[in-house]
């Protein structure tokens, strides 16, 4: 099992952040209901919540993966990851912190990598 954060943005520009389980089948073939995440005893599937839309009733109209790239740099870890709109992440948290402003509040983790000072 691995996790990926999924970033969607709808027509109004409101973002969410969401880390969804992946389950992929014994021949490693990824489907509809392998992509979730558990909220208590429910099983929110992934691509359900992207059909669903934003609370504000629009719909979301960009739907990206985070992708973690290499910090060759030695890029510290700040504000602005945790506070990312891309769905790019090449700092010292190599995407643990990345977005996570945009995740709904009862979601907020506490940060994952290290202390982000902004």
């Amino acid at each position: 099992m691995q996790t990926i954060r999924i970033y969607y943005q709808c027509k109004a520009g409101h973002r969410l952040t969401q880390d969804y389980e992946v389950h992929p089948d014994a021949n490693n073939k990824i489907g509809f209901d392998d992509i979730f995440r558990m909220e208590g005893e429910q099983k929110i599937r992934q691509y359900d919540e992207g059909r669903q839309g934003c609370q504000c009733g629009e719909r979301f109209v960009k739907v990206r993966h985070l992708k973690a790239t290499s910090n060759s740099n030695n890029r510290k870890c700040t504000a602005s990851c945790k506070n990312a709109q891309s769905e790019e992440c090449d700092c010292s948290c190599n995407g643990a912190n990345h977005g996570i402003a945009h995740k709904p509040a009862q979601q907020q983790p506490q940060l994952l990598a290290e202390e982000v000072q902004g």
